[in-house]
């Protein structure tokens, strides 16, 4: 690695030995690695996570479980990092493509962008729910987010434009060393492209930046989450619950796709049914 690496990726860990490694690999093959630096921040793993990961050239920073925060960690990440532009990602996700951090590189040429998202993308393994596979429609596109766009809206377009992933989202250093995440339950990279937006600074959405990631919540699991997603989404005034109509065309969307289009769901239809369905019991 480089003395002054250009690119600083960080990695908040906990017991994630069954998915960090693919994690890893997929960052080590981009182009460009040679001048980045890796910082994992791990909070108490008690599997073989930090024995995987001690394997990869990188830095690994140990804090105690109770002082994880979304917003906190990456902060703390922030601080320990050296390159002009610091790359997020989480353990369980994977870089779906060796130009990644090339390409959002890119975007970077016009000073004004302070950020990059991608795209969170799930592929097709039959683990994974079929209803979230990744089809593309069209052809991948670039959006620009900025001020002169976010001025005109109402709270509730504001809310669903100005966002961020932190999945897959690259930043210059300076615009979070100015703007630090929020100390959040949920939704940190979300409050910081809100607040960057006010500031007159723009952000680009890059549909070809795919990372793949997928989550097969338990019950607990997406009830917690969706109540941290509407209660971030009342700070802005903004109800997220799904008018009963819309509500009753997703049901009957999931019942069409799962049982009677052909080929969508190719297996365990049942099961399939049933995950979906208390996924929109919760929606």
């Amino acid at each position: 690695m480089s003395a002054s690496p250009l690119i600083s990726v960080i990695i908040p860990t906990k017991n994630g030995e069954k998915t960090i490694r693919a994690c890893l690999e997929s960052i080590f093959m981009q182009k460009g690695i040679d001048r980045a630096e890796v910082i994992i921040i791990d909070s108490g793993s008690e599997d073989g996570t930090l024995d995987i990961v001690s394997r990869f050239p990188l830095k690994i920073i140990r804090i105690k479980p109770e002082e994880f925060g979304h917003g906190r960690t990456r902060n703390l990440g922030i601080q320990a990092a050296s390159g002009e532009f610091i790359f997020f990602t989480v353990q369980d996700a994977q870089l779906a493509h060796s130009e990644l951090f090339t390409r959002a590189l890119s975007h970077f040429q016009d000073k004004d962008v302070q950020a990059v998202g991608g795209k969170q993308i799930v592929p097709h393994s039959p683990d994974k729910n079929p209803l979230q596979w990744y089809r593309p429609v069209g052809k991948p596109n670039v959006e620009t987010l900025d001020l002169a766009s976010f001025s005109r809206m109402t709270n509730k377009e504001k809310f669903f434009y100005a966002r961020l992933d932190n999945v897959a989202a690259m930043y210059r250093s300076s615009a979070l060393n100015s703007q630090p995440f929020e100390d959040v339950d949920f939704g940190e990279d979300i409050i910081w492209a809100i607040k960057a937006l006010e500031k007159g600074w723009k952000i680009i959405i890059d549909h070809n930046l795919l990372v793949y990631h997928y989550h097969d919540y338990s019950s607990r699991k997406l009830k917690e989450r969706r109540l941290h997603e509407k209660k971030l989404a009342l700070q802005y005034g903004v109800n997220t619950k799904l008018p009963l109509k819309k509500k009753i065309t997703e049901l009957a969307r999931i019942f069409y796709l799962v049982l009677w289009k052909k080929d969508f769901v190719p297996n365990h239809k049942i099961h399939w049914l049933l995950y979906n369905l208390r996924l929109w019991w919760w929606k």
